[in-house]
């Protein structure tokens, strides 16, 4: 389940049962294991299934009006709170990859334009989830 109460079986007979995931929360890896469980005269066990969050990457790029990469623009990404979870400059002969979020709003943010262009002060908003690149 995905609340924070364990799923109590009660009634079952001493012996071995098997314990296969059927159903994952969303945005969470299902597990592959099947779990053996002995159930004998304390009849009593505890079974603990973890699920891991599913992580997403993303790549930017900046482009100049051209459409070359432009090199020395700054930026940052933020989380829906405003934390600060990446910055970087960009470079002409590279995307910036950014691995490893977690699914939500994020922000990202031009905070220094390179020399000679003017900065749009946009900030472009995301949401990272399902359709982005799953790491």
């Amino acid at each position: 389940t995905s609340g924070t109460a364990p799923t109590v079986i009660d009634d079952l007979d001493f012996g071995t049962y098997t314990i296969t995931e059927t159903k994952v929360p969303d945005g969470y890896t299902a597990s592959t294991t099947t779990w053996t469980v002995d159930i004998g005269a304390n009849g009593q066990k505890e079974l603990t299934v973890v699920n891991t969050l599913i992580r997403y990457g993303i790549t930017v790029e900046k482009l100049d009006d051209e459409g070359n990469r432009l090199a020395g623009a700054k930026f940052e990404l933020k989380d829906a709170n405003g934390k600060l979870i990446h910055s970087w400059t960009s470079a002409s002969d590279k995307v910036e990859s950014i691995p490893n979020l977690k699914p939500g709003a994020y922000t990202i943010t031009e905070i220094e334009t390179p020399d000679g262009y003017t900065a749009d002060n946009e900030v472009t908003n995301i949401t990272v989830g399902a359709g982005f690149e799953r790491l």
